[in-house]
């Protein structure tokens, strides 16, 4: 077979290949407008020319995006290489400059994950701006070997053991099935125009040290397949964490009690039931849920969480990133975002409250209503309007030391009326508490009054409060 021939077989079994992927994993569908992200390097330059040579079997419209990160004194040439070629290919052609220098000064993010941040960020806009309905970007087998190791070697998790998705939301990756050395055949037969970023040869980066010296090695000496080995592996994991996801959520849903934007509070008998994997999982979600982004939880810290769940004392606390307390009681576990209570303190007046997670009402009711006011209700409570105002009330959280005058006229320490109540010590802090002037508390709202400014024969007005929890 000539070399003509080889050409031409090895371009019609690539494309080939290339648009059953896009079909058997339903990356695409008819009339899709896809937004190319394209580098100007040969992976992406590649990705560009097998789309352009598919297009019409699919009948699909492509757009190309370039994003400038300015980190290369040579970027603005990558920039008129692609606005030329696109120009000569009659393609849409949108650009996007980043600074990144100036990110990584005021965050403490590395380079490469600000570059990286950034580049999704300015392809997101670029798409709405191309009014596009997918990124398509150029990561290959090869990548997906890369990331997967340097995760292993940092003591990643199952979710980053499953190295890069191949769809994830708006964004496809259709060139994960193709290795780089195939890539550079391809490119090498069909003279692919891409330009060389030599910052890929620079050895401080650990993804280049891994690509360059680490894998050729582990290739000669232990597993000449090691690239397909550690696809196979990030493949698995993505079932396991498949499963642990669908197992994560259905204990969430289990497990929830109580949740607000800031606050989650969980079953803690139902959490120390399930495996531990499980567990971790649900701690994932519940930061989620509070808008915390969970690489930023260390293997110590979720360690620490693990065991607060199943060995901890009540009372005991974990300090996590984004602000968030996880707090252990007997019976229920707190996730906040921020300190679980705040000091209050309000007046006692005639109209409708809120704090935190309560709102409370207060009304003035004649005597003559008095046979038709039931109190059935422990957020309900009547109050003898004289005898309570006299008493110069106010609102305010629980303070260590309150006591009670309870009927029968026994003093009883608010701190044990809420462990007879069996309060998680969170709501201890939250609840709002009716207290005289002398620092004696007349009522907990849901669980008990003092015996002062009781309705008798002779009251003359009558005070109804409502309190009512929000979340």
């Amino acid at each position: 077979m000539g070399k003509g021939s080889q050409s031409a077989s090895l371009f019609i079994s690539m494309e080939k290949l290339f648009a059953q992927n896009l079909k058997n994993r339903v990356l695409v569908t008819p009339a899709t407008k896809i937004l190319l992200a394209v580098s100007a390097g040969l992976d992406s330059m590649v990705m560009l020319t097998l789309f352009r040579h598919i297009q019409d079997q699919f009948a699909l419209e492509i757009a190309v995006g370039h994003v400038n990160h300015q980190l290369r004194s040579d970027a603005e040439k990558d920039v008129t290489f692609l606005r030329e070629y696109c120009l000569t290919h009659n393609l849409e052609f949108y650009l996007e400059n980043v600074d990144v220098k100036e990110a990584v000064l005021n965050s403490d993010e590395s380079m490469e994950m600000s570059a990286r941040r950034m580049r999704y960020e300015a392809l997101k806009r670029i798409k709405t701006e191309a009014r596009a309905d997918l990124i398509a970007t150029a990561h290959t087998a090869s990548d997906q070997a890369e990331t997967v190791l340097l995760r292993i070697l940092e003591g990643t998790g199952v979710k980053g053991l499953q190295g890069i998705r191949v769809k994830r939301n708006d964004i496809i990756r259709p060139l994960l099935d193709f290795d780089r050395s195939a890539i550079e055949e391809y490119a090498r037969i069909h003279n692919v125009p891409y330009r060389k970023d030599v910052t890929n040869q620079d050895l401080d980066i650990k993804r280049n040290r891994i690509r360059h010296e680490l894998l050729p090695q582990i290739r000669q000496h232990i597993n000449p397949n090691v690239n397909s080995a550690l696809n196979r592996f990030s493949s698995i994991q993505s079932e396991v964490h498949e499963l642990l996801e669908d197992s994560g959520h259905r204990a969430f849903e289990e497990a929830l009690l109580e949740q607000s934007a800031d606050q989650i509070i969980l079953d803690l008998g139902k959490c120390q039931t399930y495996f531990t994997a499980i567990l971790k999982t649900l701690f994932i979600n519940c930061l989620a849920e509070l808008g915390v982004p969970t690489h930023s939880l260390t293997f110590s810290q979720m360690e620490q969480l693990t065991h607060l769940v199943k060995a901890g004392k009540s009372g005991a606390q974990v300090t996590l990133p984004g602000d968030v307390i996880v707090m252990k009681d007997r019976k229920q576990l707190l996730f906040s975002r921020g300190k679980p209570w705040s000091e209050f303190s309000a007046p006692f007046t005639v109209g409708e409250f809120n704090h935190g997670s309560y709102r409370w009402q207060v009304t003035e009711q004649s005597a003559e209503q008095l046979s038709t006011l039931k109190n059935s209700e422990p957020w309900t409570e009547f109050f003898d309007k004289v005898r309570i105002e006299m008493l110069n009330p106010y609102w305010r959280n629980w303070q260590d030391g309150d006591s009670m005058i309870i009927p029968g006229g026994m003093t009883k320490k608010v701190s044990d009326i809420f462990v007879d109540a069996k309060l998680p010590v969170w709501e201890k802090h939250r609840r709002p508490l009716l207290v005289t002037e002398k620092k004696d508390v007349l009522w907990i709202p849901g669980i008990k009054r003092s015996a002062e400014a009781w309705i008798t024969e002779k009251t003359k007005g009558i005070i109804q409060i409502t309190v009512t929890k929000v979340i």
